[in-house]
């Protein structure tokens, strides 16, 4: 009998029988529930109702005031698709900063048989499919048979939604899904590698997910799968399709971003006196003026002194069945706020890995994957929404920007700390 049962005797008519407490009918199987009580189904309807209507704002159906802001890159990505079709990159447009895998995006809904009435549609579609499969792995992982948490699609769900309509508009969220692919369905390394090398081929942050492979032998071959695929996939483009490498020029000469955490401070001192100011260059909105160079070499040391502290807690530490999705969160977060560039729509790859970390219940991350959800709505108060604010230093929109970027820094740290604690030397190694 169940150790859940506790029995009692009692006497019926002098003869003593058994009797089951009412904890045995609360103890019923699960499965017997109905299915609107079941754990998955709440979560999937949010994600339905939200991504409805992240569609019909992007497709106009719903008015979206910012609607040409949110969405203003896909006319774009039509524009060089149309070039890719001639033979060869848009080598000469400065807005190109993209690796050569980034072409079959552009060119994807072109390719749909059929096709929906407009690029700009069938591109959406496109998009949605692949938060489809982003949210369906969360899931998958989540199942308590795995002992999974839902807190990660959750994040996922809610995360997306609050980006906002630009989450449809850009490529980013297909790049993401990838990434959480790798680490939550690659099994072996070399496969684990060569979907890293993918990622990595259309958009380069996914190689931060090498940072989580443990020790050498694993890294060695994790990182001969992503190699493989980036070096045939970088020679069979540039192959047939000329000027694929003219994205590493154009992202060199790059300034600082006005939504990075490198130009928040030239922001503020707007109001201080500065004499600088903003102005589009490289398809982007860029700060300008004194301190600026000083800044952007600022960047780059940054980023070698991130490399290294990843270096550090890499020989140090002793890995745990999550420490792979842990140190990605870590090393992305990293990235993203020593980088010249901080577009709204990055906040996407950080909330990817953070859902990823929430499926398990002994992550590191918890309370980090929950700070990057306000940042995340904060991303979208300042971009569309505030936009106008943050380019003629308007407080509303200053205030957004800086309480995003401020929770992005203390996030990082926070992240940092946590991943360091948890595979410290006392820290059980999940061989």
């Amino acid at each position: 009998m169940s150790r859940r049962y506790r029995e009692e005797t009692m006497t019926v008519s002098g003869v003593e029988s058994p009797r089951l407490q009412p904890e045995a009918e609360a103890g019923q199987d699960r499965s017997a529930r109905p299915w609107w009580r079941r754990w998955w189904f709440g979560v999937t309807l949010t994600w339905f109702a939200t991504r409805l209507l992240l569609l019909l704002f992007d497709t106009k159906v719903l008015p979206y005031h910012w609607h040409r802001s949110a969405t203003s890159d896909v006319p774009i990505y039509h524009h060089w698709s149309w070039v890719l079709q001639q033979g060869h990159f848009p080598a000469d447009d400065t807005r190109w900063q993209y690796p050569p895998g980034a072409a079959g995006i552009m060119l994807l809904p072109d390719l749909v048989p059929g096709g929906w009435p407009t690029y700009l549609n069938t591109f959406f579609a496109i998009v949605l499919i692949f938060d489809a499969i982003a949210f369906w792995l969360l899931m998958r992982r989540a199942r308590p048979r795995n002992r999974g948490s839902i807190q990660g699609p959750w994040l996922w769900t809610l995360g997306v939604f609050l980006l906002g309509p630009i989450t449809l508009g850009r490529y980013d969220l297909i790049v993401a899904t990838i990434a959480m692919a790798a680490l939550l369905v690659a099994g072996r390394p070399l496969v684990r590698g060569a979907l890293i090398g993918v990622g990595a081929m259309i958009k380069v942050w996914p190689i931060m997910l090498l940072v989580g492979v443990r020790r050498w032998r694993e890294l060695i071959v994790t990182t001969l799968g992503a190699a493989a695929v980036i070096v045939a996939t970088t020679l069979a483009i540039g192959a047939t399709l000329p000027g694929s490498l003219s994205f590493i020029r154009f992202q060199k000469e790059r300034g600082i971003q006005i939504e990075s955490v490198a130009a928040t401070p030239f922001l503020l001192a707007r109001g201080l006196g500065w004499p600088g100011g903003t102005g589009d260059r490289y398809g982007a909105r860029e700060a300008i003026g004194p301190g600026v160079e000083v800044a952007i070499a600022a960047c780059g040391i940054a980023t070698v002194i991130g490399g290294l502290v990843l270096l550090a807690w890499w020989t140090r530490a002793r890995w745990t069945e999550t420490t792979p999705y842990d140190a990605a969160l870590f090393a992305t977060l990293l990235g993203m706020i020593t980088s010249r560039v901080l577009s709204p729509q990055y906040m996407l790859w950080a909330l990817g890995l953070a859902a990823v970390c929430l499926t398990s219940p002994k992550t590191s991350q918890r309370p980090v994957a929950w700070l990057l959800l306000l940042a995340t709505a904060l991303t979208q108060l300042e971009f569309p929404i505030l936009w106008g604010g943050v380019v003629h230093n308007g407080p509303a929109g200053m205030a957004a920007l800086t309480a995003r970027n401020v929770l992005l820094v203390g996030a990082t740290v926070w992240s940092g700390v946590r991943l360091w604690k948890a595979t410290g030397t006392r820290a059980v190694e999940a061989v």
